[in-house]
């Protein structure tokens, strides 16, 4: 089995283990560049307030350091690949 090495925003959320439940803080926490991610939008939808729709895939490793340095080493091990 293939195994990938990015999250997309719903993933994270629908996680048990990431203690982030809401799309908005973790898009913040990507433009603030705590998160590494790839905008990998490429539709023209506009939402309600008139920006861009925007949809991202969140580097593995960058949860993965997030995790650390907020809660612990042992904790982000839940999110290291399997091989």
């Amino acid at each position: 089995m293939l195994d990938k090495n990015y999250f997309t925003m719903e993933e994270l959320v629908k996680h048990p283990d990431f203690p982030i439940r809401s799309s908005v803080t973790i898009k913040k926490l990507i433009e603030k560049g705590v998160l590494k991610a790839v905008n990998v939008s490429c539709s023209k939808k506009l939402t309600k307030t008139g920006k861009p729709y925007v949809r991202y895939r969140i580097y593995r490793d960058s949860v993965i350091n997030f995790l650390n340095s907020q809660l612990g080493e042992n904790y982000a091990k839940k999110f290291k690949s399997k091989k």
